[in-house]
């Protein structure tokens, strides 16, 4: 009744080793014949099995079927999952149906059992990420995915409506879980669909799942879904019949709303309505998911509270409430929503104070993303260093900064970078730069880097951007700085029509540079400069790093169409061979 494996080298990948199968607390659970008695557990009431297995006889069983090449183990440092291939599940499925009888139907029971584990494990994850067991939590979804989504599938045939939409709508809190948001949202729409024959129905689970497809499509940019998503969450979510049809004009006033509907309002006046009572909402909702003990849900209003101060409150507002939510993130022991909290916090300093320190906090967080998989906060990640490199260009002019390569350097790297999240966004991966608050202040940013730069520096810049390569994580290396784009091979994509990096020499560079290209050697270099020869070599040297060249005569393809006028009359200039060679004696 598990997903099935595949075969994987964890010399090559651990990685892939994680994903693959189920490990033994699981295999127990579902396996284990709970009316066999075994260390004092009670008989269930689900038929009892034709087979009598006892949880502490299945990993002695694991194991010789493991010696028999049956059953796939698949070993790390920390773990073992173990897996059938597809062949032998096909074989097993057959043995395990002709074992069934008129009593007990063995594939049913057996994939019943499986439904109610992962169900419990993801309302737990769900539950209780905002704590120092998320990692745990967080980790385990992502390698649980196969059989999360078999234990929904099998909730249809099973008419086990009402399980298969807890699970699904478990999944909106678990943004590591492998799936898409659209398939997220397919598979709420359809395990809610299901529950609305049910009678009675549940009503509180169907608008928290309501709420989650609300949500996704607020942060895809689909505004109008959320519209009549939300209206029709309010249809089933508010009984006063006082409140009168005007009631949503006045989000200050506590309308009775449950917690999950009121952090969809806050959301949706925050996205669609750019409302500053947004803080107002979502701030009440954190209120009333503590109140029903919800970390989870209070964690998630926290953070979406101090992000709506950025955008649409004020500059103490905006720094309070994000520096609060970050101590509470850390306070809690949550790694993962501990970087999240560091984003808000960025995002607040690059707006409201120093844009440098939000540009570390950012890269910081990136590549702890990257370590755990989190496409969600590093798509976020991206969009925030391209805010706070434009900040820091403001600031630099505002102050008076004259050092042109260095703005150069800051508005290039916007420049690829807004051309890297394009690239992104056309691709699999997630991708927040739809949303209008977000849109705004990346367009800001992609202006301020287009007047350092000027239209044809800055075009450039961001075509090699959109060149880099999303399934290499390339556009995520430029952001962490482990990679710059003039120093990638020059076969990458993103080098083609690269523009040299001239601009990084020194005056005095600048000069030897347009001596090389017109073919004057080091000897003849340091005589018409009045300089040593080691000098020169140096020189050279650092002009090689610089440009990105092994060879002199890579020079002359690297110097700027203005200069080329000068390597002509330098190449005129220059000393004949004997000359050069009695000097070198």
């Amino acid at each position: 009744v598990f997903a099935a494996g595949y075969d994987t080298n964890p010399e090559e990948d651990t990685s892939s080793v994680m994903d693959v199968g189920a490990d033994l607390e699981a295999i127990e659970t579902v396996c284990a014949d709970d009316s066999v008695p075994d260390q004092g557990g009670q008989p269930s009431h689900e038929g009892v099995s034709t087979v009598g297995l006892a949880a502490d006889e299945v990993e002695g069983l694991l194991e010789r079927l493991v010696e028999q090449s049956l059953v796939t183990a698949h070993i790390t440092p920390t773990t073992v999952r173990y897996s059938l291939l597809e062949s032998i599940r096909l074989f097993t499925r057959q043995q395990l149906e002709q074992r069934s009888t008129a009593e007990v139907d063995e594939p049913a029971r057996l994939a019943r059992r499986h439904r109610h584990y992962y169900r419990d494990k993801v309302v737990a994850a769900q539950r209780n990420w905002f704590s120092p067991a998320e990692q745990d939590l967080l980790d385990w979804a992502r390698v649980a995915a196969d059989n999360i989504t078999i234990a929904i599938e099998t909730s249809f045939a099973a008419g086990d409506a009402a399980l298969g939409l807890e699970v699904s709508t478990g999944l909106v809190a678990l943004p590591i879980y492998r799936g898409s948001p659209r398939e997220i949202c397919r598979w709420i729409e359809r395990t809610l669909q299901a529950t609305r024959t049910l009678t009675p129905q549940p009503i509180d689970l169907q608008i928290e799942a309501m709420t989650g497809i609300g949500w996704l499509a607020l942060v895809q940019g689909r505004n109008e879904d959320a519209e009549r998503i939300f209206e029709e969450c309010a249809a089933l979510g508010i009984h006063d019949p006082n409140l009168g049809a005007n009631w949503r004009r006045n989000p200050e006033t506590d309308c009775g709303l449950p917690a999950a509907l009121e952090f969809f309002w806050g959301v949706e006046l925050m996205f669609a309505h750019r409302d500053p009572r947004a803080v107002t909402v979502l701030a009440r909702a954190r209120e009333k998911f503590r109140a029903v003990g919800d970390p989870s849900g209070e964690g998630r209003s926290e953070w979406h509270t101090a992000l709506a101060a950025n955008f649409l409150g004020s500059a103490q507002q905006a720094m309070h409430l994000s520096q609060q939510h970050l101590e509470h993130a850390t306070g809690s022991g949550a790694r993962w929503a501990t970087s999240w909290a560091e984003l808000v916090w960025a995002i607040a300093l690059s707006k409201y104070g120093d844009p440098t320190e939000a540009l570390t906090i950012g890269r910081s967080t990136l590549a702890n993303q990257e370590a755990v998989h989190d496409q969600w906060g590093a798509s976020l990640s991206l969009l925030i260093r391209i805010w706070a490199l434009a900040q820091v260009i403001t600031n630099s002019i505002a102050a008076g900064d004259t050092d042109r390569a260095g703005l150069t350097a800051l508005a290039t790297e916007t420049a690829q970078l807004a051309g890297g999240v394009a690239a992104l966004r056309a691709g699999p991966g997630v991708y927040f730069g739809d949303l209008g608050l977000f849109a705004d202040e990346t367009n800001k940013a992609i202006d301020i880097a287009r007047r350092v730069l000027g239209d044809e520096a800055f075009a450039a810049a961001q075509k090699q951007g959109s060149r880099l390569r999303p399934e290499l994580r390339e556009v995520h290396r430029l952001a962490l700085g482990t990679m710059s784009i003039d120093r990638m091979p020059p076969d990458s994509p993103a080098r083609a029509d690269a523009p040299p990096r001239w601009d990084e020499l020194s005056t005095a560079e600048q000069e030897v540079a347009i001596l090389a290209a017109a073919g004057w050697t080091n000897a003849a270099i340091a005589a018409r400069r009045g300089i040593s020869r080691r000098t020169v070599d140096a020189q050279m040297a650092a002009i090689f790093q610089k440009l990105t060249i092994t060879s002199r005569t890579d020079v002359i393809e690297l110097v700027p169409k203005q200069w080329i006028g000068q390597v002509r009359a330098e190449a005129a200039r220059r000393p004949p061979a004997r000359r050069r060679a009695h000097r070198q004696r």
